[in-house]
């Protein structure tokens, strides 16, 4: 690959640097001292260069070209994925939000509804967007569904703001349509929405409500 290509130039460029122009004379402390020094400059690509560096001595040595196979000896990089901090909004932020959606509107009905199941249930966007109504139990107020990321069952409260704004999308802001997924585009031809245009929806929520969001997550 490209990516591989442009790891192997550096350290034949390193070894030029260090005036070694044949590579029967690098040796496993070379290469560990290249690791060292790269790793210092470039913590986020040194896995991809341990990977080509391996790739390629085993290739030198398969050739014969070198008699040491470095490959098995140059040292694993285990990478340690750490866990991010999630993004978190207070109170006043979140109301300032709901608060801001125009309900006079049909889509404005659509877009509270579902600033409410993400604020109050949070639930994901890819859930609200497949939100049916056989997940809808009145009878006993639960949201009850198969999460479309883990695939893990889940029920929740459909709390009575949560109940009342579907409704009232339902009755006055959702278009007839026989399909039975419960939000829809608000322009023709009325198609379930996309997880993708949840996030635009709440993006353009959230840039008319003037509300300041750099470096949070809001997906």
């Amino acid at each position: 690959s490209d990516f591989r290509r442009r790891m192997l130039f550096l350290f034949l460029n390193y070894c030029n640097n260090n005036l070694i122009n044949d590579i029967k004379n690098v040796d496993l402390v070379f290469i560990v001292k290249y690791l060292g020094e790269y790793n210092s400059l470039n913590k986020n690509c040194i896995y991809q260069a341990i990977t080509a560096l391996k790739s390629f001595f085993k290739y030198l040595y398969e050739q014969k070209i070198i008699d040491i196979d470095y490959s098995s000896k140059i040292p694993r990089f285990k990478r340690v994925e750490q866990p991010y901090l999630p993004t978190v909004f207070s109170k006043e932020i979140v109301e300032k939000f709901i608060s801001s959606i125009d309900r006079s509107c049909k889509a404005g009905k659509r877009d509270y509804a579902i600033a409410l199941l993400l604020t109050r249930l949070g639930i994901r966007a890819s859930d609200v967007a497949n939100l049916k109504f056989d997940y809808l139990n009145w009878d006993k107020s639960i949201i009850s569904f198969k999460q479309t990321k883990t695939g893990v069952p889940i029920s929740l409260p459909l709390l009575p703001d949560v109940g009342n704004a579907i409704i009232d999308y339902l009755h006055y802001g959702r278009p007839k349509n026989n399909v039975t997924y419960v939000f829809l585009g608000a322009n023709y031809p009325y198609n379930k929405l996309h997880p993708g245009s949840l996030s635009c929806i709440v993006k353009r929520l959230l840039v008319k409500g003037r509300i300041y969001v750099k470096g949070k997550r809001i997906g």
